[in-house]
């Protein structure tokens, strides 16, 4: 084999690498964060948090459908960017009721995304530490 072919060959083979690394690339967090929440709901402790959290989002979705009249995926979406503390503002609340309701959520929303990040991140120093015993004693 050439010295010219094996050049071609070898920028072929880092191509292809960098082709098959963004997928993996841009799934990562969405797997990491997957695995806390499994670690989450496998903790008896944490479990709480994990519910509440998720019975905060299916409420606002039902609230804000029936308040706002906005479709199934547009109340799921305003309800976990107003929970997210995102809030882009290309969906907004029109009526009274849903404003006072979204503030009353938002505000109910913090403590509990609070608590969940804590929790997420607890879990995630818990594993890290446990990897690290593990290599140590190993």
């Amino acid at each position: 084999m050439g010295e010219e072919q094996r050049s071609r060959s070898g920028k072929r083979g880092t191509a292809t690498k960098a082709v098959l690394a963004v997928p993996f690339t841009i799934l990562m967090p969405f797997v990491l964060f997957w695995r806390s929440l499994r670690g989450i709901w496998n903790d008896e402790a944490s479990r709480g948090v994990l519910i509440t959290a998720g019975l905060l989002l299916v409420a606002g979705t039902l609230i804000f459908r029936l308040i706002e009249g906005f479709s199934p995926l547009d109340s799921f979406y305003f309800s976990f960017i107003t929970l997210a503390t995102i809030g882009y503002g290309d969906i907004t609340p029109v009526t009274d009721l849903g404003k006072l309701v979204t503030v009353i959520y938002g505000i109910a929303g913090l403590g509990v995304m609070a608590a969940l990040i804590s929790t997420i991140a607890t879990q995630r120093v818990r594993r890290r530490s446990s990897a690290d015993q593990d290599q140590t004693a190993g």
